[in-house]
């Protein structure tokens, strides 16, 4: 690399806001599965993850944890 040149420190602060994950959400809905910290953390990483959804303009972004139940599907997880 011969022409390289520096991030100003906008373009920094620019780049580390776009790269700042959203903040994960914990409420309590119809059909979510109640869980302690404690039981979350006991899960196996291949059956819990953390979702992601998009902004729009009721609400900002941001992620919420789901898990693997006994039959093989996915619910939301209120910890």
């Amino acid at each position: 690399i011969t022409d390289y040149k520096a991030p100003t420190a906008e373009e920094a602060s620019d780049a580390k806001k776009a790269a700042k994950r959203p903040p994960i959400v914990n409420y309590p809905g119809e059909g979510f599965r109640e869980m302690t910290k404690a039981e979350w953390a006991k899960l196996p990483a291949d059956y819990k993850g953390v979702r992601g959804a998009a902004e729009t303009e009721t609400h900002g972004a941001y992620r919420f944890r789901r898990c693997m139940t006994h039959g093989c599907t996915l619910v939301n997880v209120y910890i």
